[in-house]
């Protein structure tokens, strides 16, 4: 009906994402891109899924992409952290992490992001992970 209307591609891609059909939502969000590349909510929809279905590599791609254009974006940061962490680049994520806490007044978003990983740390004190952000020795 409207191809090129970014806004229903958006809508269409978040219904197959929501009844957990990934292979449509994916090319949807693709379609969205396509349509209107560096489209802020079509990227975060692709970047969600691609999460998901495991492709931290790729939704990696696309977080650099966001945080060049927006070096101030902390949910991006914390997100491409969280992406590290699961590629096994522990050195990567964490400079990310702690740049998302420089930034981010919330710290449970960044604690969130490194207990969520399965190739993380975790702190019993959380006086002990400010620490740990702000570069101190724990």
């Amino acid at each position: 009906v409207a191809p090129m209307s970014v806004d229903l591609w958006l809508r269409l891609g978040a219904t197959y994402f929501a009844i957990k059909d990934r292979a449509n939502a994916r090319a949807t969000f693709e379609q969205a891109l396509a349509v209107n590349p560096g489209n802020r909510e079509a990227v975060d929809g692709l970047v969600t899924l691609l999460m998901h279905d495991g492709d931290y590599a790729r939704a990696a791609e696309l977080l650099r992409g966001i945080i060049t254009a927006n070096p101030d974006d902390t949910v991006s940061r914390i997100a491409l952290g969280n992406c590290m962490l699961e590629l096994s680049q522990p050195d990567t994520a964490y400079a990310c992490l702690r740049s998302a806490a420089a930034r981010e007044t919330r710290m449970d978003r960044v604690l969130g992001a490194m207990v969520a990983s399965g190739h993380s740390r975790f702190w019993l004190r959380p006086s002990d992970a400010v620490k740990f952000f702000k570069g101190e020795r724990t």
